[in-house]
């Protein structure tokens, strides 16, 4: 499993809790934050289960399947994504999305089509995240919207996008919504 924006890693947390989940779990974050996310699963999975960013800055290519056999999660910084190889069954992105620009979205979800994840779970703003009024504002110049993600992931069809039960429409009147997503039948990485 994949997840961009991951936060501290509850999410890898909670699937590595569970042992019926024989997975490995990928974090790809920005430094502060995957620094926070590899201290917090070393502490609850041990140090040897997590393959934290300074391990993997000195990996030519990081193989999902080499690190799979070793580690329980892997940490790494946005930069890495390039780098890595091999299969995930599921990509996740919870938010993070809408505080990017569309063209760095559209580069992240590139990686997940390489990877041939088989699933794309999206939470969003159904509405997309306010346009920042002046450079000094908090927004985004263009905010990334649903039918974005339905071009970014082309060879991907949606299975489903709600707000209920899943989502939720906030005090300000966005909609949080989830999207899910399943590759194609015979589409293949790119």
């Amino acid at each position: 499993m994949l997840e961009i924006g991951a936060g501290f890693g509850s999410l890898g947390e909670i699937l590595l809790s569970d042992e019926r989940n024989e997975c490995l779990y990928v974090d790809v974050d920005i430094p502060p934050t995957i620094q926070v996310a590899t201290y917090y699963l070393a502490s609850v999975f041990g140090e040897k289960a997590v393959l934290d960013y300074q391990a993997a800055r000195a990996m030519g290519v990081v193989d999902l399947a080499d690190v799979s056999r070793s580690h329980k999660a892997a940490m790494l910084a946005t930069w890495q994504l390039p780098k890595v190889v091999g299969k995930v069954d599921l990509f996740v992105n919870f938010i993070s999305f809408q505080e990017m620009e569309p063209d760095v979205v559209r580069n992240y979800l590139s990686h997940v089509g390489r990877l041939g994840a088989r699933y794309v779970l999206l939470r969003n703003l159904r509405e997309g995240k306010a346009k920042a009024k002046s450079a000094k504002d908090v927004g985004v110049c263009d905010p990334v919207l649903g039918g974005m993600y339905d071009s970014f992931l082309a060879r991907y069809r949606l299975l489903a996008t709600n707000t209920v039960p899943f989502g939720y429409l906030t005090v300000d009147g966005f909609h949080s919504e989830l999207r899910l997503y399943e590759l194609c039948v015979g589409a293949s990485s790119e």
